[in-house]
């Protein structure tokens, strides 16, 4: 949710990050070898390849037609 919210607002600034954190701060990461963190860097990197970022969240906007107008007595 933070991450479509800070697109939304940023857009290419938080591109940018991104970029910083896939290129520099990931490669770092699997340099240490720590087992722990395998999960982690593969969650990361999949979020920022197939750009999650661009979807909206569920929950994030309100339900056009509420189920009380559809019922009758």
């Amino acid at each position: 949710m933070a991450g479509f919210a800070l697109f939304k607002r940023y857009k290419s600034q938080f591109l940018k990050m991104l970029n910083v954190i896939s290129d520099k701060f990931l490669v770092d990461l699997k340099s240490h070898n720590i087992p722990e963190s395998v999960k982690t860097i593969a969650y990361m990197q999949a979020y920022i390849e197939d750009k999650k970022f661009l979807q909206v969240p569920e929950g994030r906007n309100l339900q056009s037609n509420t189920l009380s107008s559809a019922y009758e007595p």
